[in-house]
């Protein structure tokens, strides 16, 4: 299981990796000839995990491998960010004030764990959803 969150968690780290080279360069036919290499690696690995991992684990490499268009869209066009971060910035400060707001008598664990939560980028929050798998 551990080695299978490590080979995703490294190709989700190259894809942002690789998105954030493209934003500054533009270099599309670059962007274009990796994202087909990361493609076939990707579907590999699917193949060779999908099998091997529990039922949680599975349910989200299925998902990978099956709605692939969805998550993997900015890879056909590097226009589209492969995050929401932007839109989940402007929502951060509803939520926090939603969240924390109403119920005064929250404890302070309970209100640094929602911070913690809405802070994180979003390939910070896959890595960690897929650890407690």
């Amino acid at each position: 299981m551990q080695q299978s969150l490590s080979v995703f968690l490294s190709l989700i780290d190259e894809a942002f990796i690789a998105h954030e080279s493209w934003r500054k360069t533009k270099a599309r036919l670059t962007y274009d000839f990796w994202a087909e290499d990361f493609t076939i690696r990707l579907n590999q690995a699917l193949t060779t995990w999908l099998g091997k991992v529990g039922y949680a684990a599975g349910l989200l490499l299925k998902s990978l491998r099956d709605q692939a268009e969805q998550w993997w869209y900015f890879l056909n066009d590097p226009s589209v960010p492969p995050d929401n971060n932007k839109a989940e910035r402007s929502l951060r400060l509803a939520g926090l004030k939603q969240k924390l707001s109403p119920n005064k008598a929250q404890t302070s664990f309970i209100s640094r764990k929602y911070v913690h939560i809405f802070l994180q980028p979003a390939h910070k929050s896959i890595r960690y959803s897929c650890s407690k798998s």
